[in-house]
């Protein structure tokens, strides 16, 4: 039982890190965060096309692998 809620709460801070992140920093730092909020969405859109083709490569490599094992 307490491995699920664990599991549960590591899921949700994954998850939500994007959120997080953001409004952890604007309590601690609010001059330094805008600027740093700034550069991130820059920098993801610079490399947004790269990072969606390196997830669905990823992804089909475990789907092949999947199928390969099941095929055995």
């Amino acid at each position: 039982m307490p491995a699920t809620v664990a599991m549960i709460l590591g899921f949700n801070v994954i998850m939500l890190a994007l959120i997080e992140l953001p409004l952890l920093a604007f309590t601690f730092a609010p001059e330094w965060t805008p600027g740093a909020v700034a550069r991130f969405k820059a920098w993801f859109n610079r490399h947004s096309k790269l990072l969606a083709f390196r997830g669905a490569l990823v992804i089909s490599a475990l789907l092949i692998v999947k199928g390969t094992i099941e095929l055995l």
